[in-house]
């Protein structure tokens, strides 16, 4: 038998966030597709500009 592990995400948006963020936070939890273009982390400095070989989230 194996090991059972539950994750439960509360998150409390502002009524204004633009339909383009809500697709890729749709994408990031496994609800949607994903968007064309990834515009909620683009140009932090930790920001992954291109997908890395290998990754099963690209």
């Amino acid at each position: 038998m194996g090991d059972w592990y539950d994750v439960i995400l509360t998150v409390d948006l502002q009524p204004d966030v633009p339909p383009a963020e809500l697709a890729e936070l749709r994408w990031h939890l496994g609800l949607g597709d994903r968007p064309a273009d990834l515009t909620i982390v683009a140009g932090e400095p930790w920001h992954a500009a291109a997908p890395r070989t290998g990754s099963a989230a690209y």
